[in-house]
């Protein structure tokens, strides 16, 4: 005869219930989370842009080489390339020293690029050079400041 032992522990079917309401939960936050993400990378696009300019000046007068901050389109990424002399070839630097811009972000003008000389000033026709980032635009001063 059975005396009716008390079983601790789940069964099968409360295991498989329970799994089933957090993936219907994961199903209905993880959109929201991800929109959430690309609205902030979005965000900081136009800061990440600035501090890698501010970096080009910098590198450019401690290490005393002309450093170019280019934008690669085809990419959809910003970088930093450096080289001894103006009319040299420019070697990229590396990961480090790059900003991937998300898909929805667009730069103007496309292509563009900014070149530092060894002193750490940006050599450009008019100052102040403006860069629009998504919907910021950044102001760039000869001597690599932005705003």
């Amino acid at each position: 005869m059975w005396t009716g032992s008390h079983r601790s522990g789940l069964t099968l079917i409360e295991v498989l219930v329970a799994l089933a309401i957090f993936f219907v939960l994961v199903a209905i936050f993880l959109p929201r989370t991800s929109e959430a993400l690309q609205n902030q990378e979005r965000a900081d696009a136009p800061k990440r842009v600035a501090a890698l300019i501010r970096t080009a000046s910098s590198l450019a007068a401690s290490q005393e080489v002309y450093v170019q901050v280019v934008h690669d389109p085809s990419r959809n990424r910003i970088y930093l390339a450096r080289s001894a002399r103006a009319s040299g070839t420019f070697e990229e630097l590396g990961p480090e020293y790059q900003v991937r811009l998300p898909p929805s972000v667009r730069v103007s003008p496309a292509g563009f690029t900014l070149l530092f000389d060894p002193r750490g000033i940006l050599q450009s026709s008019s100052y102040p050079a403006s860069i629009t980032v998504g919907e910021t635009t950044l102001s760039v001063s000869r001597w690599g400041e932005v705003r």
